[in-house]
């Protein structure tokens, strides 16, 4: 993918018009009503009056992604070259999960996929030929169906067609797509880099903190083979921090081993609550993306921290629409939702 920068009208124009981007989010007082009608009429009417076409819920999740892509491409074009090549980076994860979805499928014999449903297939990014993937006999044919700028996934491909190790291929693709976001980010000009790193490391950290905490809760795999399943680059999963964390009992143990900002989310919790520690660890990034979003002494950081509220905002948006679809009460909408969205 590339984006041409077209205009360079300064960091000040770009932290405005970003500003005036978010505050377009559908939060606040909006959000509220429509969470406390539980109206998927209501939730489709306000997406369709920013633009965002939806006929039935189950297309939310395409329909969602597709916008934030289109989104992000426009913001793209006024940032500077660091800027631009973060946000394209960020964008990339969604090709990511495309292709571990095709994987899947392919482990499992599955000749063709409900793309719309399943698939986000944004436009920007080099195409997946899904028919021609799960068709392919090995994993030598499989590598010829792929884009040649990605031919880097061959490894994957090969590793996963050698063992079946979904888990293990998963994770292979992951470090593909973190290494290339933590190379973006430390391209960054010195008034973002740090902070550009520090939400990059702090979604690593994440996940292989809940990675861990889940093993230990359901899977119970020898701390070689889950520690496998980890991810390099953030700055609370050195290795010797890892392998402790690979042993802890409870996320209060798990807190005194990881970074304050994680930490707060892990105290008086237990193993049976992963998914409020998941919620309080993504809550934390949006929080930290928000203060950077906010920081007029360095406007650079609010086009890096853009892509990740414009993610809060959609994803948010996903899980309503998922919610609704199974008749959630809102109670029980509400507690699905992050960022402004989780004051409704």
């Amino acid at each position: 993918m590339s984006v041409t920068t077209r205009i360079d009208p300064g960091q000040e124009f770009a932290f405005a018009n970003l500003h005036g981007r978010w505050s377009a989010f559908l939060r606040g007082d909006e959000l509220r009503r429509i969470v406390q009608a539980a109206s998927p009429d209501l939730l489709l009417r306000a997406l369709g009056n920013r633009g965002i076409q939806i006929a039935a819920l189950p297309e939310a999740r395409r329909a969602l992604i597709r916008h934030l892509g289109a989104d992000l491409v426009r913001v793209m074009a006024m940032l500077d070259p660091a800027g631009t090549a973060f946000g394209e980076a960020f964008l990339r994860r969604f090709w990511h999960e495309d292709l571990k979805t095709i994987l899947h499928a392919r482990a499992l014999g599955m000749k063709e996929l409900p793309a719309e449903e399943i698939l986000v297939e944004l436009p920007m990014l080099p195409p997946l030929p899904v028919a021609a993937l799960l068709a392919a006999r090995n994993g030598e044919e499989f590598i010829k169906q792929l884009p040649s700028s990605e031919r880097a996934v061959a490894a994957i491909v090969d590793e996963l067609a050698a063992n079946g190790n979904i888990p293990l291929a998963d994770t292979a693709i992951d470090r593909r797509f973190y290494e290339c976001l933590r190379q973006a980010a430390q391209a960054c000009p010195p008034e973002s880099q740090e902070f550009a790193c520090q939400l990059v490391g702090f979604e690593i950290d994440s996940g292989n903190l809940v990675t861990l905490l889940r093993n230990r809760k359901t899977y119970q795999l020898p701390p070689e083979e889950v520690l496998a399943l980890c991810l390099p680059g953030g700055p609370g999963s050195r290795r010797d921090v890892l392998a402790k964390l690979a042993v802890v009992r409870t996320p209060g143990e798990a807190a005194a081993l990881v970074p304050n900002r994680m930490a707060n989310c892990l105290r008086d919790r237990q193993l049976n609550e992963l998914s409020r520690i998941e919620s309080d660890l993504r809550e934390a990034l949006h929080r930290l993306a928000r203060k950077g979003f906010g920081d007029y002494t360095r406007p650079a950081c609010s086009g890096i921290a853009y892509p990740y509220l414009k993610w809060t905002e959609v994803q948010n948006m996903v899980r309503l629409c998922e919610g609704m679809r199974f008749g959630l009460l809102p109670a029980e909408l509400s507690q699905l939702l992050i960022g402004e969205g989780s004051h409704v």
